[in-house]
């Protein structure tokens, strides 16, 4: 655990903020600490320090005189916010100065006062936990509860409040209603220990860093702070945000830089020399691994969700290595070009992550991202230290300003570090003719994938207005339940109808998809802002129902889920001897996970985004103690906006005469929803569970294989664009039986043999008769469309929605789509379809790209040709691709298209979107 760790947590501001920057800040040296740190030991000798103590006490003695040292002179206590006067009152209002107070009172409706506060204070006995409930009295976590206050009060202020005061007394949070998740990111100070009022909080540090730490609580929670002040018109607050984003945004753009010119390169050059007989694409999928491998133990370790200050680990942790090479190459010194010190400790440690060792603390994470089989090549080769140093110090150390700078992976989001990474997902490794490796785009990548990133604002924007209707329908249908209470009813029976309703539990029934997820920066958000809604939820519920049946003392039933899931972890942890830090399997981090593995959905074209969105969802739900949720049956590999819904397959087939072939693959593929289920009641919070979930997958995936194939290979017959006669021939002797078993033909199982049967002769229709095709050229034409369409296949990838999703849609085979997402969200995948030849060829052959004029440009592509430039046929493949692309695309707008033969107008494929 680092240093800043013991005083503070939450993500509102940066640890690189809060420890170094903020030093600078005139408000922050103003503070006159040593009188204030005597105001405060006075306030806390004079209170009796207890978990027995309760909140009334703690309010009127600790926290209320703490605020007056901290300068909040005027406030109401117990101010109601509903209009409809239900208790719902948080402990109270902090106002600027008497007139605000005095302009506040002046509201007959106390709801009506919060606009004229700065913040909104709620207050808990001694010590109390923040992040979960503590029985029926205490049956709501404080954290909901401030979320939930805060929503009510942002809209009934229109924004002008938005600030919130969560304590303890022990513990101090700041809270801001416009964060992306409110849940999550908010400042935590422990006076406590800045105090050092418990026993032994005096060894945690020394006079100097609790005398920083008490001038950052006191500049953070004072009055001022929350004041707009200056030309800006910003608070401290606003202003510090401000600080911290640029120094994380300078060091995102430093390190992209860096892995994509340094790293990556490196890591692949060196891979490809210790296995020379592997295969471009794998040293590229190793190259990527490796370094998705060293994001999320440098993540891990500097959340703290791995357990770098325990003893046990401490040997094994990566940070020691980071901090050893960067202090080495500072001063010059020499790596090893044999020797894999570093090499050999990073393998360690993931197989430590992926299988667990009891005896340093940590369990088994199972992560596909750390499996050997997953990349076998890690597993057979070794880096030397004068590759991995380097590489991990780049990716540890910010020098852009000639100096050591340790990159703290705690400022930066997993979205920064998926923006980071998703750069290189579409570029490739090629070799030149001299032998050496080096890092172009992919044949057929038009755009960086960093053109397609999405601010955070717009983001949430987006996310907001798709899903607050949703939420807002299921807080609705908890209403209607109330009201449709029978008094006469048992309790027992009325709870039931409440449970059967509950908004929390409705909410993660959501199915919620992004299309073109890419680093999964839309995924990672949505899970905030579901999770924050889950909680919302959770405390409306009960505060909806303590109103209209407080004979019931409701309380939702995903509660009892979260501490059932919450003793499970515990219970196994304490079993095994695992290193567990309680603090982070509060309710909210429970949530997340569970928002994960029910609520999330995810396509993309490139197989590589999957495994990266996989790995920043797995780094913002990390729950320690429990194995990485399994998730694979909720992100595709796939081009989301071509493939074919089952009855179009279906009708397609049984126009070429193989109207029977899809019963057998379609009825077992439709039976694989009811696996689906079981994935989804599974909770993973144990390693047995999550081993169930990935059995049940693959399972389920042999049962959807034969029928996923089957509608594929349709789809490319479309892309094929046949009009030869002997094409459309070979294709009905595909269908008809003619050449074997077309299922296991387009499973690749079965190779297409020439034979005339009984029912392909009766299947040949008059044309064909006249046509007089020859088995073997029927053959040979078959074969020739079989290849078009697997190569197709594996290019283009497409995806035939309700076979990659069986659990969303049902009755596959019926004319009306029945099911679907709750919502689509995300930047959906926009270009020119056409190929851009100046942009394609930049990256490539820039004195191509780089002709003045369009004709001088045709004739160098043209030279390409007449030289025998393998560049010609990459570039003929991409522009044919690109061609093929738009055809489908126009296919399929819905709009009639014409048969090429016959000139007959004929019906386009159905739409692919989903929902």
């Amino acid at each position: 655990m680092s240093d800043s760790a013991l005083f503070i947590s939450g993500s509102l501001f940066t640890t690189d903020y809060l420890a170094e920057a903020i030093k600078a800040d005139p408000a922050y040296l103003a503070i006159e600490v040593d009188g204030l740190r005597i105001a405060l030991e006075k306030i806390a000798a004079a209170f009796p320090q207890s978990h027995k103590t309760n909140e009334s006490q703690t309010e009127d003695d600790f926290i209320w005189p703490v605020l007056g040292a901290l300068g909040w002179a005027e406030s109401l206590r117990q101010q109601n916010l509903t209009v409809s006067g239900r208790d719902d009152v948080p402990d109270g209002l902090l106002f600027l100065d008497a007139g605000a107070k005095a302009a506040a009172n002046a509201q007959q409706e106390q709801w009506k006062r919060y606009a004229h506060g700065l913040a909104v204070v709620e207050s808990k006995r001694w010590a109390r936990p923040l992040d979960r409930a503590s029985g029926r009295d205490e049956a709501t976590a404080p954290s909901t509860q401030m979320l939930r206050y805060l929503r009510r009060i942002d809209d009934l202020t229109s924004g002008r409040l938005r600030w919130g005061i969560l304590t303890n007394g022990t513990k101090w949070r700041l809270y801001w209603a416009g964060a992306r998740s409110v849940s999550e990111e908010f400042l935590e100070i422990n006076l406590s220990r800045v105090l050092a009022l418990e026993s032994g909080d005096d060894l945690f540090a020394d006079e100097a860093t609790r005398e920083h730490w008490l001038r950052v609580f006191a500049v953070m929670f004072c009055r001022d702070a929350f004041i707009k002040t200056g030309t800006d018109n910003r608070s401290f607050h606003e202003r510090a945000r401000a600080v911290a984003a640029f120094y994380e945004e300078r060091v995102a753009a430093s390190l992209s830089r860096l892995v994509f010119e340094q790293v990556f390169p490196d890591l692949a050059s060196a891979i490809a020399g210790a296995a020379p007989q592997a295969s471009l694409e794998d040293v590229r999928q190793a190259s990527l691994v490796l370094l998705y491998r060293l994001l999320f133990l440098l993540y891990a370790e500097d959340r703290d969700l791995l357990p770098v200050g325990e003893k046990r680990y401490d040997d094994y942790a990566l940070r020691h290595q980071r901090i050893e090479v960067g202090k080495r190459i500072s001063e010059g010194d020499v790596f090893s070009a044999s020797a894999g010190k570093v090499w050999a400790h990073v393998a360690d440690l993931a197989r430590i992550i992926d299988k667990g060792d009891a005896s340093v603390g940590i369990p088994p994470y199972n992560g596909g991202l750390f499996a050997g089989d997953g990349t076998p090549l890690l597993d057979s080769i070794r880096i030397p230290d004068s590759v991995m140093a380097p590489a991990l110090d780049a990716l540890s150390y910010e020098r852009s300003s000639g100096e050591r700078r340790y990159i703290n992976y705690r400022d930066l989001s997993v979205q920064q570090l998926g923006s980071i990474y998703e750069r290189l997902l579409e570029f490739e490794i090629v070799r030149a003719d001299t032998g050496a490796l080096s890092v172009r785009p992919n044949l057929f990548a038009r755009k960086n994938s960093g053109s397609y990133y999405t601010p955070d604002e717009l983001v949430g924007l987006i996310l907001d207005q798709t899903l607050e209707p949703l939420i807002a329908e299921r807080l609705d249908g908890f209403r209607t339940a109330l009201d449709r209470l029978d008094p006469k009813d048992s309790r027992d029976y009325q709870i039931g109808d409440l449970n059967a309703a509950d908004p929390a539990e409705e909410i993660l029934k959501l199915r919620v998809c992004d299309p073109a997820m890419g680093s999964g920066h839309f995924l990672v958000s949505l899970v905030d802002t579901l999770a924050d809604h889950v909680l919302d939820a959770m405390a409306e519920a009960q505060a909806l129902a303590a109103e209209a049946a407080p004979h019931l003392e409701y309380m939702s039933p995903l509660a009892r889920k979260i501490e059932d899931i919450r003793a499970t972890i515990l219970r196994n942890a304490k079993a095994a001897g695992w290193t567990i830090d309680q603090a982070q399997l509060d309710d909210r981090h429970i949530v997340r996970r569970m928002v994960l593995k029910r609520c999330v959905y995810g396509v993309d074209k490139n197989p590589m985004a999957v495994e990266l969105a996989k790995v920043a969802l797995w780094l913002h739900t990390f729950t320690v103690g429990a194995p990485l949720s399994f998730i694979d049956h909720h992100l595709r590999a796939g081009d989301s906006l071509f493939g074919l819904w089952v009855r179009d397959a279906i009708d397609k087939a049984g126009a070429q005469g193989g109207e029977l072939l899809h019963i057998g693959p379609l009825r077992e593929a439709e039976a694989s929803a009811a696996a689906m289920g079981i994935i989804e009641r599974l909770t993973d919070a144990e390693i047995a569970e999550a081993h169930q979930s990935a059995a049940t997958w693959y399972g389920v995936q042999s049962q959807i294989g034969p029928l996923d194939s089957f509608v594929s290979f349709l789809h490319a017959l479309d892309w094929q664009n046949l009009r030869l006669p002997v094409d459309k021939a070979a294709v009905r002797a595909l269908l008809d039986g003619q050449f074997g078993n077309p299922v296991e033909i387009m499973l690749g199982r079965q190779e297409p043999v020439a034979r005339k049967s009984a029912a392909a002769k009766a299947g040949m229709t008059d044309r064909m008769k006249k046509q007089r095709f020859d088995a073997n050229e029927l053959l040979a034409a078959a074969e020739r469309i079989l290849a078009s369409a697997r190569a197709l296949i594996s290019e283009e990838r497409f995806l035939n929605w309700q076979i990659a999703f069986p659990g969303v849609w049902e009755k596959w085979s019926s004319a009306e789509r029945v099911g679907g997402f709750d919502a689509v969200v995300g930047n959906p995948p926009w270009d020119r379809i056409k190929l851009q030849q100046v942009e394609w060829f930049a990256a490539r052959k820039p004195e191509i790209a780089m002709a003045q004029r369009a004709s001088d440009r045709a004739k160098l592509i043209a030279k390409l040709k007449a030289d025998g430039d393998p560049l010609w046929d990459d570039f003929t493949h991409a522009e044919s691709r690109a061609a093929d692309t738009a055809r489908m695309a126009r296919f399929s707008s819905g709009k009639p298209t014409k048969d090429p033969e016959t000139g007959k107008s004929v019906p386009a494929p159905s739409d692919i979107r989903a929902g």
